[in-house]
């Protein structure tokens, strides 16, 4: 059996999107070889590569918080940087879902890891049903008539 695979992980704040988990947290983000993982405290979620249907970004978004500075607390507003995943959930409600998360100053470096897990993924699937395809129609050529010998009419 193969070795398997160690997941990268990054920090992100998950921003929404999922019904089920409506508010800002910290997150752990787990990037698999066939799966992300949305790791909050106590519960996960999981989205594999292959029901992604896009990844892009949304600077739009402004981030409103309460940060410490200097044992200070301060409200705070910042721009974000959203890394806005779209796929379809089959498991819970066979509907397109979004989830937003803030990778801080890595979405240059996690966003195009996930996309190219999402690309690979589908380009494995398309090669995959083609050579389905090429076979079923090699399989359909090579099927004969029987010859059942000359028919003759007494």
């Amino acid at each position: 059996m193969g070795k398997k695979e160690k997941p990268l992980s990054y920090y992100a704040k998950y921003l929404g999107g999922h019904p089920r988990y409506p508010g800002d947290e910290d997150i752990g983000v787990y990037i698999h070889s066939d799966l992300l993982e949305l790791a909050f405290k106590g519960h996960s979620i999981t989205i594999p590569y292959s029901d992604m249907k896009n990844i892009s970004n949304d600077k739009s978004k402004v981030f409103e918080g309460f940060a410490m500075v200097a044992g200070i607390g301060l409200l705070m507003n910042r721009n974000v940087n959203a890394t806005v995943i779209i796929y379809d959930n089959d498991k819970e409600t066979s509907e397109t879902q979004a989830v937003a998360l803030d990778f801080w100053s890595n979405e240059r470096y996690a966003q195009p890891i996930i996309y190219d897990k999402m690309m690979a993924t589908r380009n494995a699937a398309a090669t995959q049903l083609q050579s389905a395809a090429t076979t079923s129609t090699a399989a359909a050529a090579d099927i004969k008539p029987k010859s059942r010998g000359p028919i003759s009419f007494s």
